[in-house]
């Protein structure tokens, strides 16, 4: 028979699925901190898992792993490990309790420190302050208005009402400039955090491993950046200040009624012990909505991207309506998701709007009866009936700030997701500067491949001494671009290793490592700006004549001088104001310009015809006589001069020599050759 405990573990819901990435809602997780860190490390047990986050606030878990590399499906895995610690002892704190310190800390940890804090919340404090007190007045001034009729002499009277009026004037302007500068002070803190923390998000992505980066999706690091810091910009800007407000409102007012009629304020608060439950349910609701808008957010995000990106293959299928559907779908999921949350954070700030509401009818119709007992003086009563709407007013506040709250929660741990995350590729301890780097590569039966369970590269053994050009021929997924990616680190051998002038790479600082490799792949991004910012990439602070020179060398500088304004012209976005062909010799000139030892060309000249590709090849060769180059290429023609020709089919070496040797030998290479040529 299944225990109550598992069968709570397997209420399992699929909130979201990408390529290698899942996310699932949990019912046992909420409020079970014990039971989600343990979950973790069950998941990460699994060859194949390579990341799991479970969340005791929202009851979510989501999990990275390998496609390729998995064998049982993410759900068998979670039923499983819930079942099994379903059964084990744990050690919970009280419930609730700890789901709420985390999500505090979590939200805590992203907000501006202490001394920032100091002013935009003592404005507050005075200028909400001198608002309470503006309302007392207020009431003051009316009582001395009615002086007379209490039997106060008319002088007497007169004054006091003049004395009152004039601090209420007094009030009303000062309390006008502090309100002013209380906006500024916050909404200045909230846009300089917001800044502040998105170049933190920024070189946190960037910081990421490539397989990381892309099982998380654009879509998704997008609204990490955009949406998510915004959000807590937005709650620091106008929540902190609101609860600032309805604390003091909720302390002043509260205990002003609290001496006035203790008897009708117990009354008033009747209702509230019955709804302390169902609001704390309603709460992980709220939150657990949020998450689920934000998660519909990333894949709305990533299909507007992807729509805009590929515009060109879409006008040129005619799927601009297929498109409008795919991308009309995700609105409306987004859309529903959006509703979802707005209801339950409604439904939890009305209920509990509702709940004082209610008791404050209570209070009137008894503190009424009361005063027409004549057991209440109407003066007690009078005040209290304005007091309470203050306090009750603030509670509202209050449940309207819960919504806030809690899409605030759900952005920080996010955020805090990505700025935990260390990446799995660090960098070695030995320094070697680019200026020291002679360019010798050697690769010793390495081993690799992107998933543990498949092998791309299979023992691969070259040899490159400084200054020589090694040419990588071979059919398609071969492996040739494979090879560049494992020279960059992009990725780690699974066995043997590569070195650079004799230093295994896992040993060397990552940035001196990528700083002595200029790469320029068959589809090169270009950035939006100009073609002299594209080029400077590669030297940020070189001057215009060694740009011009690179671009030479690269054999743009035909066409840079015919554009409009020359190397000032703008490129666009990714380039699309120039050809495939325009955007791979600018590419070329940054790599150049970055004068690193070693140069490797990912099929670099592919939109190129021939006399183009083997001019643009002979005066890279010229102007980086001293590099060791790697050239990946599928014209066999362009590397025919090549020091060594690595063969490579199905991530193997077929064969491995100079141009003739290899026709001679009539294998692999030949048989390209004999095609290429029309033989």
């Amino acid at each position: 028979m299944t225990s109550p405990s598992a069968a709570a573990a397997a209420r399992m819901r699929l909130r979201s699925s990408l390529p290698g990435r899942e996310r699932w809602e949990v019912d046992a997780l909420s409020d079970a901190p014990a039971l989600a860190a343990a979950l973790e490390k069950a998941l990460l047990s699994h060859v194949g898992v390579s990341k799991v986050s479970a969340s005791a606030v929202s009851g979510r878990v989501l999990v990275f792993f390998i496609p390729d590399t998995l064998v049982t499906p993410v759900e068998s895995l979670l039923r499983e490990a819930l079942q099994r610690l379903s059964s084990e002892p744990t050690s919970e704190p009280e419930r609730g309790a700890v789901s709420g310190e985390r999500s505090s800390r979590s939200l805590m940890a992203l907000l501006p420190e202490r001394a920032r804090l100091v002013r935009p919340l003592a404005l507050s404090v005075v200028s909400h302050g001198l608002s309470i007190a503006q309302g007392l007045l207020v009431v003051a001034t009316l009582n001395a208005a009615l002086a007379k009729r209490s039997g106060l002499p008319r002088g007497d009277a007169d004054s006091r009402f003049g004395v009152v009026g004039t601090l209420l004037m007094l009030f009303t302007g000062v309390n006008q400039y502090v309100q002013h500068e209380r906006k500024r002070a916050w909404r200045q803190l909230a846009r300089n955090h917001e800044q502040a923390l998105r170049a933190r998000l920024l070189a946190a992505i960037e910081a990421q491993d490539v397989s990381t980066l892309d099982a998380q999706g654009t879509g998704r690091l997008l609204s990490l950046v955009t949406k998510d810091a915004a959000r807590l910009a937005s709650f620091l800007e106008r929540d902190v200040d609101d609860a600032v407000n309805s604390a003091l409102v909720i302390l002043v007012s509260g205990t002003l009624l609290l001496t006035t009629s203790p008897l009708l304020v117990l009354v008033a608060c009747l209702p509230v012990p019955f709804m302390v439950p169902l609001l704390r349910k309603l709460g992980r609701r709220t939150a657990a909505a949020r998450t689920h808008q934000n998660e519909r957010l990333d894949r709305f995000t990533q299909h507007l991207e992807n729509s805009f990106a590929g515009i060109i293959d879409i006008k040129s299928f005619t799927a601009e309506q297929d498109d409008v559907r795919r991308v009309s779908e995700s609105a409306r999921r987004l859309a529903d998701a959006e509703l979802e949350a707005g209801e339950a954070a409604s439904l939890e700030a009305h209920l509990m709007q509702g709940a004082f509401a209610t008791g404050f009818v209570v209070m009137t119709l008894y503190g009424g009866w009361k005063a027409r007992k004549g057991l209440l003086s109407s003066e007690v009563f009078a005040r209290t009936m304005y007091l309470f709407p203050q306090v009750l007013g603030a509670l509202g506040g209050v449940g309207g700030a819960l919504g806030s709250y809690h899409s605030a929660v759900s952005s920080a741990e996010r955020i805090q997701e990505m700025l935990a995350s260390r990446p799995s590729i660090q960098g070695g301890p030995v320094r070697l500067p680019k200026a020291q780097v002679r360019g010798e590569v050697r690769f010793d039966d390495v081993s690799f491949g992107y998933a543990p369970s498949t092998t791309v590269i299979h023992g691969i053994s070259l040899h490159l001494r400084p200054g020589e050009t090694l040419a990588i021929v071979g059919p398609t997924g071969s492996g040739k671009s494979t090879l560049l990616k494992l020279l960059l680190r992009f990725h780690d051998v699974r066995a043997g290793s590569i070195q650079v002038d004799g230093h295994d790479l896992r040993e060397l600082n990552l940035e001196d490592l990528r700083s002595a490799i200029g790469i320029v792949g068959q589809e090169p991004f270009l950035f939006e700006g100009t073609v002299k910012d594209n080029v400077l990439l590669g030297d940020p602070g070189a001057s215009d004549a060694e740009v011009a020179e690179a671009l030479d060398n690269a054999g743009a500088s035909q066409f840079v001088e015919a554009l409009p304004d020359r190397m000032d012209a703008q490129v666009g976005e990714r380039g699309r104001k120039l050809s495939g062909g325009q955007r791979q010799r600018i590419a070329i000139a940054r790599a150049l310009l970055k004068k690193a030892p070693i140069l490797a060309l990912d099929e670099a000249t592919s939109h190129l015809d021939y006399e183009t590709e083997a001019a643009i090849q002979r005066s890279v060769r010229n102007a980086s006589s001293r590099m060791s180059m790697i050239v990946v290429a599928h014209r066999l023609s362009t590397i025919r001069h090549a020091d060594v020709i690595l063969v490579l089919d199905q991530g193997r070496v077929r064969e491995m020599g100079r141009h003739e040797a290899l026709l001679a030998q009539g294998g692999l290479y030949a048989f390209l050759w004999s095609l290429q040529q029309g033989e």
